[in-house]
C-alpha cells in the first residue's frame, strides 16, 4: 500500500505568489488545495484534512492571524505558517511566532524556506501520528 500523500493548504490573495508555491509543493509529492481568501481558505479547511496550513498574513477582510485563529479553535493539532513581506516592520514577528508554528518572511529565499518548513511540520506530524499509534497499541495490551 502506498503511502498518503500530505496535504497542504495554501491560503494566499496574491494569485502569482500561490500559483509559485503551489507549483513547487506539488513538485515535491505534496497534494495541494488553494484558496484566494481566508474566507475560502476556512470553507476548505472545514471540508477537508490537511496535514499543514499555509496563510498569507496580510489579506482583506480576514487577514492570516483571524485565519490562525480560526485553525486553532477548530483543530489546533494542525501546524500552521503565516507568509508576509511586513511582518518583520510591524515587529509582529516574536508575537506570531508564539501561535503559529512558523512564520516565514516572503522574499528570496521564501521558496526554499518554506517547502524545508513544511517537510520539518509534516515529519512532526507523523512522528507524534505514529507515537499516538504505538501509544494505544500499548495501552490496548495493558488492558488485555
Amino acid at each position: 500500500m502506498g503511502q498518503k500523500q500530505p496535504r497542504i493548504l495554501l491560503i494566499d490573495d496574491n494569485r502569482h505568489g500561490m500559483i509559485a508555491r503551489r507549483d513547487l509543493l506539488e513538485s515535491k509529492g505534496f497534494e495541494v488545495k488553494t484558496a484566494a481568501s481566508g474566507a475560502a481558505g476556512l470553507r476548505a479547511f472545514d471540508e477537508g484534512e490537511f496535514d499543514v496550513v499555509v496563510t498569507d498574513y496580510k489579506m482583506p477582510k480576514m487577514g492570516g492571524r483571524e485565519v490562525l485563529q480560526a485553525i486553532r479553535d477548530r483543530r489546533p493539532q494542525v501546524p500552521v505558517v503565516i507568509l508576509s513581506g511586513c511582518i518583520e516592520q510591524l515587529g509582529l514577528k516574536e508575537e506570531l511566532s508564539e501561535i503559529a508554528d512558523a512564520v516565514l518572511f516572503k522574499g528570496p529565499s521564501e521558496l526554499d524556506d518554506l517547502l524545508r518548513t513544511i517537510s520539518r511540520l509534516v515529519k512532526r506530524g507523523a512522528g507524534s501520528a505514529r507515537q499516538s499509534s504505538e501509544s494505544k497499541r500499548a495501552s490496548r495490551r495493558r488492558k488485555a
